[in-house]
């Protein structure tokens, strides 16, 4: 793919801290290994956004963790915090920000879909230049990844949003809908934020692990080493 400067990929990510990171995994699991799993998705995703040769932003959190992150990912990226608020601020805030860069096609992606192809990130893009925004759907009623053109961005798609629940894809949806904008939706990826997710994940991953295959290959220490996922360690592991 050819480098395109008036598209960019803000990819959001917090720091692996525990009690801060995938909560709902910890519950099961601990704190330290939802960390490390938390960590094993962002390489797996930055794996799959290299390929695209997208423009990169790393919108992270919190503000002050700058010099952390640098260390962690790599002085190759572009980093800019997240703003204060819920969810829907700091997104809106950070459509703006990209849009007073010069970028005219922006898409965000969160960082729990391991297993996310670089093809539909190549999709999400191409989408947009034909429809005023792109939508991908993640399996418990979310979205993981939200994408506009400067022209057609609507602010409202932020608020008012059921943040957390199953219903955020819908209302996003409908309000984009209600505001007159055409919408790309793009294939259904699911996201890993419960224990049982991960499980899910793991048992149909086992045939390609290739793909995610940083936090495979950690799930699959953890199965034999730990004993963590029920059901999961008498399983014919490769």
């Amino acid at each position: 793919m050819t480098r395109n400067i008036g598209s960019c990929l803000l990819f959001y990510v917090k720091w692996p801290e525990p009690g801060k990171v995938k909560t709902r995994l910890s519950k099961h699991l601990g704190g330290d290994v939802a960390v490390e799993l938390y960590r094993c998705f962002v390489r797996d995703m930055l794996n799959a956004i290299r390929k695209t040769e997208l423009q990169l932003i790393i919108c992270y959190s919190p503000s002050e963790s700058e010099t952390q992150f640098r260390d962690w990912l790599g002085e190759d990226y572009t980093y800019v915090p997240q703003r204060n608020g819920d969810l829907g601020d700091r997104l809106h805030h950070s459509f703006l920000e990209a849009f007073s860069r010069g970028f005219e096609e922006v898409c965000v992606v969160g960082s729990d879909v391991p297993t996310l192809p670089s093809r539909i990130l190549h999709e999400a893009f191409q989408s947009l230049r034909e429809s005023d925004s792109v939508l991908g759907p993640s399996g418990d009623g979310g979205y993981y990844l939200i994408g506009f053109r400067a022209k057609s961005y609507i602010p409202e798609v932020f608020q008012s949003i059921p943040w957390s629940t199953s219903l955020v894809f819908a209302a996003t949806h409908k309000i984009l809908i209600q505001r007159g904008n055409s919408v790309a939706i793009l294939e259904e990826v699911s996201d890993i934020d419960t224990s049982d997710d991960l499980l899910s994940w793991f048992r149909r991953t086992q045939e390609q692990p290739e793909v995610g295959g940083i936090t495979w290959q950690c799930c699959k220490a953890m199965a034999r080493s730990q004993k963590l996922f029920k059901g999961l360690i008498d399983a014919d592991l490769p």
